[in-house]
């Protein structure tokens, strides 16, 4: 049984809680792995390191000859995102045995904040406890829908225009982009790849309600810039004024505005909290 060599890193002396944090430096290794659906055969990257096995789709597999389509992947494809993959996890395992004085501070902090009332929300605690750090490389929204575009630069130009979204953080050339929505909002729009496909006429699988000031002007707004307007603004019995519409690429979206506040009880709802 080969040696297993571990590195220890302790946090600095603390009055509430002394840390000791190993880490075990074991190899990462993967391969790909060809898996036939009903409909098409995919490729998946399956790899091990310390924290055990993983698995990823990676894209439909392409059997013709020349290049494949948008979204399919040959053998050599496959192995060529699969390196990344195994290069990503490798460099993520290096930063984490040189940064344990951080991780342990890190984790100290979160202990007692947890300590101070977070867990006392139960399950709930699981997506909206104050010890989520921050970090300007995303959202600060809890909640981010992640949109697939073919075209991610047209994409946020004409969510600019027409529904007044905000780019907060451009990644790549036409990778992906980070929007701001409103106060508090977010979506990141992102760009064709794998099994990731925008929508398909004649189907819908989701829409994103976003509320607003004006219903009615934001409307007028985004049809003058050509959004398809599913449905005009109506006024609902549960006190909301919404409009549906479908963006030039099939998403489609629903804005609300807030008429009066009114209790779920009158409308035949249930309210849980």
């Amino acid at each position: 049984m080969p040696t297993q060599h571990r590195r220890t890193f302790t946090s600095r002396p603390a009055a509430s809680l002394s840390t000791s944090v190993t880490y075990p430096e074991a190899p990462i290794n993967g391969h790909v792995k060809p898996y036939k659906g009903k409909r098409r055969t995919t490729w998946y990257a399956k790899w091990g390191d310390q924290n055990g096995q993983h698995q990823k789709a990676l894209g439909a597999a392409w059997a013709g000859k020349g290049t494949p389509p948008a979204g399919f992947l040959r053998k050599r494809d496959a192995e060529a995102k699969l390196h990344e993959i195994l290069v990503d996890a490798r460099r993520g395992q290096l930063r984490q045995q040189r940064t344990g004085l951080l991780f342990a501070e890190v984790a100290e902090a979160w202990y007692e904040l947890r300590q101070r009332g977070c867990e006392a929300g139960g399950t709930r605690a699981l997506v909206s406890c104050a010890a989520v750090l921050p970090n300007r490389s995303i959202p600060s929204a809890t909640t981010i829908p992640v949109l697939i575009y073919p075209d991610v630069r047209a994409a946020v130009s004409w969510l600019s225009e027409a529904f007044g979204f905000v780019e907060r953080l451009q990644i790549g050339e036409d990778h992906r982009s980070q929007m701001n929505v409103g106060e508090g909002g977010a979506v990141i729009i992102g760009d064709v790849r794998y099994d990731r496909v925008p929508p398909r006429p004649g189907e819908v699988t989701h829409s994103v309600l976003v509320r607003v000031e004006d219903a009615r002007a934001h409307c007028e707004h985004a049809r003058a810039h050509g959004a398809k307007i599913l449905e005009e603004p109506i006024d609902h019995m549960y006190g909301e004024r919404q409009y549906n519409a479908e963006d030039p690429w099939g998403h489609q979206w629903t804005f609300s505005q807030t008429l009066a506040d009114i209790h779920p009880r009158d409308w035949g709802g249930i309210l849980r909290e």
